[in-house]
């Protein structure tokens, strides 16, 4: 099966990104938007034919009982290949760090976001991943995932843009900034690649990072894993609310598939990812702003995705929020118990990295959305602190 990514209205798009963004420091991160075009093949899930792709409401209802535990949603696989283009911001260092000059940190968003949060939406350097990192002598890149952002729309959200195929897509693309092949944009090989990975949804932060880890397990030099754990709270995950992005934003996603998909709660997205200290412009930014999960994305999340990486034995570092009521601790519940969580992790998921090369952070009065609450800064510190003693 062949997947085209065909998207002409993204040179319109692409002005409105951001070129600068301030640093912690008081200088500027000179900022780009770049794209890399990748050709990929997937082993893809066939998805149940128990609902009907060309109606919202059997898709919400199918993905309802596929979180209820009563249906099979994958019914067999197929190949999906093509070429894809991945669009980005590269950010250069705004200091010289010598041991540094080589080391790239690729961001990647959760579901319903996109690159643009790794900016902190323009609400000020505190929450602002790329000055920071920046700053400390990094070079970094944000990624719109397949499908996310400024990628094309215009793919299959059901068959083609799925976990697996993301997996391949992002192999291919780390493999040619590592080696600097004709498919690297940025036109410089980076021998130290960091994934720093953004996590929402049902155990959705498995679906790339640990695949990755397992297929390729010298493929990235450090991960670090935000808002996730190896337990999900499946009570949470089914709150989502969800509805065909076309519904709630007509005028941003006109005639997309109804496979496309966003939350439809402002206030239950404000209650699911935020908690505790934050600017309360934040959430209603957010969700206004929202981007799109796919089908795929929900019902191919099962299988390979969950299998730790048993060979992967390079630095791992995990952060989330106390209060992240999907991944850590329920509000009001003892920040313990968070900790230990995170501490568990580190055997479920990586037993191949040692104890003194794994480190996790949760920071208080702080839900899932930690890059954007009050405690973002701290969060930034604990994250380069912790690579600065390899890089």
């Amino acid at each position: 099966m062949l997947a085209e990514n065909t998207h002409p209205w993204l040179l319109a798009l692409t002005a409105v990104i951001p070129t600068v963004y301030a640093s912690r420091r008081g200088s500027t991160s000179e900022c780009s938007p770049v794209s890399f075009d990748i050709v990929a093949t997937a082993e893809n899930a066939i998805l149940s034919p128990s609902y009907d792709p060309s109606n919202e409401t059997s898709i919400i209802n199918f993905i309802n009982a596929m979180a209820r535990g009563e249906v099979n949603p994958v019914v067999g696989s197929q190949n999906i290949s093509g070429s894809f283009v991945i669009n980005g911001i590269y950010c250069k260092p705004t200091k010289k760090v010598k041991k540094k000059r080589n080391a790239l940190q690729i961001l990647v968003h959760g579901i319903t976001y996109n690159s643009s949060m790794w900016g902190g939406y323009h609400f000020g350097d505190r929450y602002n991943w790329h000055a920071y990192a920046n700053g400390e002598g990094y070079h970094t890149l944000a990624i719109d995932r397949l499908g996310h952002g400024l990628n094309s729309k215009a793919l299959d959200p059901h068959n083609v843009i799925q976990p697996m195929l993301q997996v391949e897509i992002y192999k291919e693309l780390i493999q040619s900034i590592r080696f600097n092949t004709a498919a690297n944009s940025l036109r410089k090989r980076f021998s130290n690649i960091i994934w720093v990975d953004k996590k929402v949804g049902h155990s959705y932060g498995s679906q790339i990072a640990l695949p990755l880890a397992r297929l390729c397990p010298n493929l990235t030099s450090a991960l670090i894993l935000t808002g996730w754990s190896s337990t999900t709270n499946l009570s949470e995950v089914q709150k989502f609310n969800l509805a065909s992005a076309s519904t709630l934003y007509p005028s941003r996603f006109p005639g997309l598939d109804k496979g496309y998909l966003a939350m439809a709660d402002e206030a239950l997205r404000a209650k699911m990812f935020y908690y505790g200290a934050y600017d309360p412009a934040i959430p209603a930014f957010d969700f206004a702003n929202q981007d799109i999960v796919t089908i795929g994305e929900f019902a191919a999340n099962a299988g390979p995705f969950g299998i730790p990486p048993a060979a992967y034995n390079k630095p791992v570092m995990v952060i989330t929020g106390v209060e992240d009521g999907v991944f850590c601790a329920q509000p009001g519940v003892a920040a313990r118990e968070c900790e230990e969580l995170l501490e568990k992790t580190r055997t479920d998921m990586f037993p191949g990295v040692p104890g003194r090369k794994y480190e996790y952070f949760a920071p208080r009065n702080t839900g899932h959305d930690l890059t954007l609450h009050y405690s973002a800064r701290e969060t930034f510190r604990r994250a380069h602190g912790f690579l600065d003693k390899y890089f």
